[in-house]
């Protein structure tokens, strides 16, 4: 016997009190239960036709496969999260191995042109041959490894969510077209 915290006295009395196992499947206790009550009209039709119950399974085959099939001809969108209004972006360019650290920063000027004349762009900062800022986005993809000459990125902060009628994800879908022909003309992506 355990000596003076009494836990052996109290398993017992616990023990004493939890109903008999044999009473929970004790057929009338659980044709008292609600999930009893709910599901035994609906399964009661097909455990009693065989026929019945294979064609229930191929029907709960067919939309499976159905509802799986969406997503493999992308009739339905694939992503893990709904798309974010954010306050801020991240541009990242990716000149030619071997790119001078110059040339990329220059490439990165006359992006930088581009977002100036957008309105919903309130300001950025951009890094060339070093990686920016952290944020978890960057830590997943590995941003901080981005140091090399031929590298670079610019943070984007937009306006207020109130003080624009677009959304981040829009806004960004708008640029993208114009951002990337001036990466592609000097072999950049």
């Amino acid at each position: 016997k355990n000596q003076g915290d009494g836990s052996e006295g109290e398993l017992s009395q616990a023990v004493d009190a939890a109903p008999p196992a044999h009473e929970a499947y004790d057929p009338q206790v659980v044709q008292q239960t609600l999930l009893y009550k709910f599901f035994r009209p609906l399964m009661s039709p097909l455990l009693k036709s065989r026929s019945r119950a294979i064609l229930f399974l191929l029907l709960m085959g067919g939309l499976t496969v159905g509802a799986a099939g969406l997503g493999a001809l992308r009739m339905v969108p694939l992503k893990m999260l709904p798309f974010d209004n954010k306050n801020e972006f991240l541009l990242v360019l990716d000149m030619p191995e071997g790119t001078t650290l110059e040339r990329t920063d220059a490439v990165l000027r006359r992006l930088e042109l581009e977002l100036a004349e957008t309105p919903e762009v309130s300001d950025f900062t951009a890094y060339a041959g070093l990686a920016g800022p952290i944020d978890f986005n960057g830590m997943v993809r590995h941003y901080y490894l981005r140091n090399l000459p031929h590298q670079a990125e610019i943070r984007v902060n937009l306006v207020g969510k109130k003080n624009r009628r677009l959304q981040s994800h829009a806004i960004t879908l708008r640029m993208r077209d114009r951002l990337t022909a001036i990466a592609a003309e000097s072999q950049g992506k």
